[in-house]
């Protein structure tokens, strides 16, 4: 009883296959050879005799089956075990792989924006000195007289774009939307710019800024330690030494960590672990102290995936840390970033089409220009960065040189 129902559904599983396929060896060979299939597989190097050799294999197949001279199974074997890769690859499975995911942006942490006016230099001014303590004056006689110095640091915007074009056939034929997604790598672009352009500004190609970072400011970390807590400890008391003009201390109270990709592990277990084990030697004993982990209220980390790019030293590349004074309530920073006044977002374009239709009406924007049919995209940015304060920030190597 058994074997008679498995007949009658192979059976019926057969006649279901025949019935579904009306199609005859000479229309499959006619229909297939205009597909937008074929001229696929035309523009990917398939020979025209190769193709038309498979294609008439498989409407054989097809019309073999649909007029039960073939057995059925033939053609799901065909179908599951890629006999045909050529032929049927390109039409029944592709897939658009998604594109890289961007770092987010890192410098708003530790540069200080301003909006410009226009492309001139802004004048950034500074006015040193009035701040340091009273002295005492005498019964009768002349107060000290305050002496002021002024410095200037001008920051400007420079203009940034770039543009790309498609044809009409290439939006026609992009059936996967391939295309959609482009306008918005664009102005992730105009977002790596400013990470780029702002890292520049504090890294060299041979490591932290020369310039910058020097013996003179006070602002590199002695011995260049590779990072650890102790370390951060000691960036973090040179940093908190600085003082003004007038030889006054600076109060920083929030620092921002900058460390690479490859540092990213070792900053996050330091600033994130519930306690810190530190060794003291106070007099002539050591003493081991465990304490709350109190360096996660006082630093935030930063991850910029440009020191490596910037900083091509094979040694230091991936072992360079900086420690920033946040640049908050005012204070002078040690960088600056600058963008032109209301435009702050990167400005998208899309040229409107120049042509009309006959008989009135305008033409589609998708339907491309007059000349070619092209269809054109823009992007329009305006950033600048400059260093301000070396008094701000601390550097090591992280070599141990």
């Amino acid at each position: 009883m058994k074997l008679l129902e498995a007949l009658d559904r192979m059976h019926d599983e057969q006649q279901l296959v025949r019935d579904s396929v009306s199609i005859t060896r000479e229309a499959a060979i006619q229909e297939a050879a205009g597909a937008k299939g074929y001229r696929r597989l035309r523009e990917n190097g398939v020979p025209k005799g190769e193709y038309l050799r498979a294609l008439t294999e498989v409407a054989k197949l097809i019309t073999g089956v649909r007029k039960g001279i073939t057995p059925d199974w033939k053609l799901k074997e065909a179908m599951t075990t890629s006999d045909f890769p050529l032929l049927l690859g390109d039409l029944m499975y592709k897939q658009l792989l998604g594109n890289y995911a961007p770092y987010p942006v890192t410098y708003p942490a530790y540069s200080a924006a301003f909006d410009l006016k226009d492309f001139k230099n802004l004048n950034l001014l500074t006015i040193d000195g009035g701040s340091s303590v009273l002295e005492k004056v005498k019964e009768e006689g002349p107060y000290p007289e305050i002496t002021f110095t002024e410095a200037r640091y001008q920051l400007a915007v420079v203009k940034y774009g770039r543009r790309y074009g498609l044809s009409f056939e290439l939006v026609v034929n992009d059936d996967l939307n391939s295309m959609d997604s482009r306008p918005m790598q664009m102005a992730i672009g105009a977002r790596r710019l400013e990470e780029k352009t702002v890292t520049q500004q504090f890294v060299a190609s041979t490591g932290p800024h020369a310039s910058f970072y020097t013996g003179g400011n006070g602002n590199i970390v002695t011995g260049n330690p590779a990072l650890s807590i102790p370390a951060l400890q000691t960036a973090m008391t040179i940093l908190s030494k600085q003082v003004d003009a007038d030889g006054e201390p600076i109060m920083i109270d929030m620092f921002t960590l900058v460390v690479g990709p490859a540092l990213s592990i070792t900053a996050q277990n330091m600033l994130n672990g519930l306690q810190l084990r530190l060794t003291e030697a106070p007099g002539s004993t050591t003493t081991e102290l465990i304490t709350l982990n109190w360096m996660k209220a006082k630093f935030s980390l930063q991850v910029n995936p440009y020191l490596p790019i910037v900083c091509t030293a094979s040694g230091i590349k991936d072992t360079q840390w900086y420690l920033f004074a946040n640049p908050s309530n005012g204070q002078r920073p040690a960088l600056a970033h600058g963008f032109l006044r209301g435009h702050r977002n990167p400005q998208m374009y899309m040229k409107d089409s120049d042509q009309i239709l006959i008989g009135g009406g305008p033409s589609g924007i998708m339907e491309g220009n007059f000349d070619n049919d092209g269809i054109d995209y823009k992007i329009r940015h305006f950033f600048g960065a400059i260093r301000v304060d070396p008094k701000m920030t601390v550097a090591s190597e992280g070599d141990g040189t």
